[in-house]
């Protein structure tokens, strides 16, 4: 058997159904219940489908991909200015304000560094054997303030 037209309309039809019922769109297509699951079984519908749901999804991981890789960017470029204006007032050396400028690098750097998916911290562990592994730890705050309370 060949796909008419009135077989690709019923599939779009079965596609977009959340539920992706035959009887139901029978009913909706007034075509007999049992037309529309020969055809379903021997176009292949179900495998159609997947196939079409595997294009979207790869279709939306690019499109999230690349808006992730545009706020990176954007980040990075708001991190630098806050390294550029600590770097910027240290040269001037106003000891009132060291402290904002110092803050405005740390922040600069560490944001940097986490939009690049480098560690902000590292700490080194010793094992049983001499054996030295080091593990990357991003920054947390709150986690930090939490283990000081206790």
């Amino acid at each position: 058997m060949k796909e008419t037209p009135t077989h690709k309309k019923a599939f779009e039809a079965w596609y977009l159904n959340p539920k992706r019922n035959c009887s139901s769109i029978a009913k909706q297509l007034q075509i007999s219940t049992t037309s529309v699951y020969k055809w379903c079984k021997h176009f292949k519908w179900k495998e159609r489908a997947l196939k079409r749901d595997e294009k979207e999804k790869a279709k939306t991981d690019e499109k999230v991909s690349e808006s992730i890789a545009d706020m990176n960017v954007r980040h990075l470029k708001l991190y630098r200015g806050l390294t550029a204006k600590g770097v910027e007032h240290l040269k001037k050396a106003r000891i009132v304000k060291d402290r904002d400028a110092i803050t405005a690098l740390d922040s600069g750097i560490k944001g940097e560094r986490v939009i690049r998916g480098e560690p902000t911290e590292r700490v080194d562990a010793r094992v049983e054997g001499g054996i030295s592994f080091e593990f990357k730890i991003a920054r947390d705050k709150k986690k930090k303030k939490k283990e000081e309370k206790e």
